[in-house]
């Protein structure tokens, strides 16, 4: 089970899954540097291997995201073919794809065309 589908059907991660993320966040191998961004000093964390430093991505981007916005602001693409999340940051709430430029306009576009085929059969 993923923690996204998770969220939306129960509303938040179960003990089980966090569990699971704070085992995982445990085994992840870290180095952290100190840089300087704008003449403003931060430190960075980064995985000593590729699946650490991609690990440790995908649990940040989810904690990060948990923390700051409410589950039904995260939401699945609505395009098919589409395997991508987002959080919905629309003013009314009601965004329906990752990207506009992208999903939305193909499924746009597929409408489009399968109401004009539609007609012409009529």
């Amino acid at each position: 089970m993923d923690a996204i589908s998770e969220l939306h059907r129960e509303g938040g991660l179960s003990d089980r899954t966090f569990t699971r993320l704070e085992r995982k966040s445990g085994e992840l191998v870290l180095d952290v540097r100190l840089e300087r961004q704008n003449g403003v000093p931060h430190l960075i964390h980064v995985g000593r291997s590729m699946m650490d430093r991609i690990s440790y991505a995908v649990l940040h981007s989810l904690v990060e995201t948990l923390a700051q916005y409410p589950p039904e602001r995260i939401r699945k693409c609505e395009h098919d073919s589409c395997i991508l999340h987002f959080v919905d940051t629309s003013k009314s709430g009601k965004r329906r794809w990752c990207s506009m430029d992208l999903c939305g306009n193909r499924q746009k576009a597929a409408d489009f065309y399968a109401r004009k085929k539609e007609r012409s059969w009529s």
